[in-house]
């Protein structure tokens, strides 16, 4: 099943720096999930000032509770980057999937 998942970040003066000091294990098990086939395509959201504030990710996951699994640990999760998360079921449409490079 696909979903997407809409978060935004808190939003006090220390939440960016909470942002960029849990940043590198965001990207690294972001990575891995798409070696998986798992994270199909993530965008990082910015403010007015053209800082992250917030994300967008992708999923391809068994069912919602094998995203909530993972969402568990999320970096972004368990370090208190993201207030607010949406989770969206959908349908990439088969053209996508075709052109996704395979997972290796």
């Amino acid at each position: 099943m696909t979903y997407a998942v809409v978060a935004h970040d808190y939003k006090d003066k220390d939440a960016l720096a909470r942002r960029m000091r849990v940043r590198p294990k965001h990207l690294d098990d972001a990575e891995s999930l798409m070696r998986q086939g798992i994270l199909l395509y993530a965008v990082g959201l910015t403010n007015e000032r053209e800082e992250l504030a917030g994300s967008i990710m992708i999923f391809e996951v068994r069912d919602r509770a094998h995203l909530d699994e993972i969402l568990k640990v999320e970096a972004y999760v368990t370090g208190k980057v993201w207030e607010e998360i949406q989770i969206f079921p959908g349908r990439v449409p088969p053209a996508f999937l075709t052109m996704r490079p395979a997972a290796k």
